[in-house]
């Protein structure tokens, strides 16, 4: 089914995010639709997250009060602005759905972060042919303008601010009703627009881990893999969209788990092939010499636990799979996802922290209604 999302989802999505080791950050899962002010359900978002991941967080906001709330709230939990500034807690997600056009609040945001060194991600949506030149070479020239105006106005707010760029450049979908989050389109530009900002030395997003399937299925997973190793080998400083459905509509914590997965096999591959006397092996393949075995040995030991080892996915033999259940991969997936609910608990906030955060949402709340 598909339903809003509500504050326990959200909270939900953090545990799983802070337990599974192929996530670095946290980003926000989705719109906390049980908010007692729609107006300010980013707080509560952030609440939901802060309570349940203990990695660094990704977060948005409705507009600079929503952004200023996180930032106090954040500044709450690092003990003041000055500790904010050296070791952040969140950076904030600015996405622009016009290419070339900044709206007030968009902008309100923009400098507000760079103000108080809240690392910024900003995000150009374009649709090839519509807001965008239909050509790649041409959506490149197009969102390297908008990115660039951006690292004018904040290096004029002020120089040094940390601010990544990305753009989700893509084709419409079949319905002409959706930006279409798996087609070779976005990922071809997303590569390129990361060696574009390698080259001038600036950091670097892309979406990845997000596709246009419905459900958890074989779309799903073969378009989330196609932009997480596409993200990935291209050198892209942070992916994120991670868990998401529908091009970007829908959030699965079922996807979160398959996605983990998928995240430790690239960085796998990513981490090249070491070459040296102790890995050639070649005093190993003298001594053990031709129809000789390597199971005993020390250097198999050595070097077995470099190995991936999957959780979810199934490389048994078809009479051990058979016997097991036949189980398929969502037949695996699902239970996961139920087991680190059940039994992962994130480390405590401390109370004083939480009725403090608590009382910035509450002022919000009937500030906006």
């Amino acid at each position: 089914e598909r339903r809003k999302c509500t504050f326990a989802d959200v909270e939900a999505a953090a545990k799983i995010v802070d337990l599974l080791p192929g996530f670095d950050f946290c980003m926000s899962f989705g719109v906390v639709s049980d908010a007692r002010n729609p107006k300010t359900h980013d707080r509560h978002q952030f609440m939901a997250m802060i309570k349940n991941c203990s990695k660094p967080l990704m977060v948005t906001s409705v507009d600079v009060e929503g952004l200023k709330d996180q930032w106090e709230m954040a500044c709450l939990m690092r003990g003041g602005e000055n500790e904010f500034r050296l070791n952040p807690l969140f950076a904030t997600y600015i996405q622009s759905e016009t290419p070339l056009v900044y709206s007030e609040e968009m902008v309100d945001r923009l400098l507000f972060a760079t103000q108080k060194g809240i690392p910024a991600v900003y995000t150009p949506c374009s649709i090839l042919g519509i807001t965008a030149p239909a050509s790649i070479a041409g959506v490149l020239v197009q969102t390297l303008a908008d990115a660039l105006f951006t690292v004018v106005l904040c290096c004029l707010k002020k120089p040094g601010a940390p601010l990544l760029l990305g753009g989700i450049q893509s084709v419409m979908g079949h319905t002409k009703e959706t930006l279409a989050y798996g087609s070779p389109e976005l990922h071809l530009t997303s590569a390129a627009m990361t060696e574009i900002y390698k080259w001038l030395g600036l950091l670097s997003s892309s979406a990845g881990g997000c596709t246009d399937a419905k459900v958890v299925d074989e779309q799903a997973a073969s378009e989330s893999v196609m932009s997480i190793y596409n993200n990935l080998m291209a050198g892209t400083n942070l992916i994120h969209q991670i868990g998401c459905l529908d091009g970007g509509l829908t959030g699965s914590l079922s996807s979160l788990v398959m996605c983990d997965e998928i995240i430790a096999m690239i960085k796998q591959i990513g981490k090249g092939i070491q070459v040296t006397d102790e890995t050639l092996a070649l005093d190993i393949l003298k001594e053990v010499g031709p129809g000789g075995e390597f199971l005993s040995h020390d250097h198999t030991y050595d070097h077995w636990k470099e190995w991936f080892r999957p959780t979810i996915i199934d490389r048994s033999n078809f009479e051990v799979w058979s016997d097991s259940g036949s189980k398929t991969y969502n037949d695996r997936l699902e239970p996961e996802v139920d087991r680190i609910l059940e039994s992962h608990a994130p480390e405590p906030l401390d109370e004083n922290i939480v009725q403090e955060m608590k009382k910035i949402i509450n002022l919000a709340d009937k500030k906006e209604v």
